[in-house]
């Protein structure tokens, strides 16, 4: 809730399953900070929020932890519970102030740079932020995370029968305040296997976040099916 500090040294803060050997399908996140007072994410090393406990005199510097990982691509693959499949978007990021991320952390017993926001597979709200004095990019999200929508195809009346009056493309992002970071942007994260094969994009979908800066650093591969021959039938 608003006013809630959070420092981390070398740490993330993960939503959703990592790996296929364990669940964490149905998790969500919601910062609910205000214009008022907002939600604070910082560097352990700190000593402006909450309580110094640390003798020795810290000084911050960008990279001190990871950030805010939410991550959907594993259970998507799994074929597991997700909550946008029932046109449900918990995952909410807003008035947060986010800074001293973009650093390297262990996840599943591997390195990696985690940015202030990494999105993977996701389709989050992230709205009215302060991110600031980061490495790496302020946002980042891979290809499949742009998928557009229409809740009224089959796939997403598995529950039941419902009428959707609406769609949803890619994650909601705007009115983010960008400043100081490594990248001030929204990093379109292409993945490279062994080999050097880029992974493709596979879904359809559009980038529709027009007050935010799209940074690519590979090449974008978007993957179709060809619809195959068709039969014309003329008069």
């Amino acid at each position: 809730d608003s006013g809630a500090v959070f420092k981390l040294r070398q740490a993330r803060i993960g939503v959703g399953s990592t790996t296929a050997s364990v669940d964490n399908s149905g998790a969500a996140i919601q910062v609910l900070g205000t214009p008022v007072k907002q939600v604070y994410f910082t560097s352990y090393d700190d000593e402006t929020l909450g309580v110094d406990t640390n003798p020795v005199p810290t000084t911050p510097s960008s990279g001190n932890w990871g950030g805010i990982t939410i991550q959907q691509d594993v259970d998507r693959g799994q074929g597991r519970f997700r909550y946008d499949k029932e046109g449900i978007f918990l995952n909410y990021i807003n008035q947060a102030d986010i800074k001293y991320g973009g650093g390297t952390v262990v996840v599943n017993s591997n390195l990696q740079v985690v940015n202030p926001i990494d999105i993977v597979g996701a389709r989050p709200t992230v709205t009215f932020n302060t991110i600031s004095n980061n490495a790496s990019a302020a946002i980042a999200a891979d290809p499949n995370s742009f998928e557009e929508t229409n809740f009224n195809a089959p796939p997403f009346q598995v529950s039941g029968s419902f009428t959707a009056d609406y769609s949803r493309v890619g994650p909601d992002i705007s009115r983010n305040r960008l400043v100081n970071n490594s990248n001030n942007g929204l990093f379109v994260r292409i993945k490279t296997l062994a080999g050097g094969t880029l992974v493709p994009m596979t879904v359809s979908g559009r980038f529709d976040d027009t007050d935010v800066v799209h940074i690519l650093s590979q090449n974008l591969i978007i993957q179709g099916t060809p619809p195959g021959p068709r039969l014309l039938r003329v008069a």
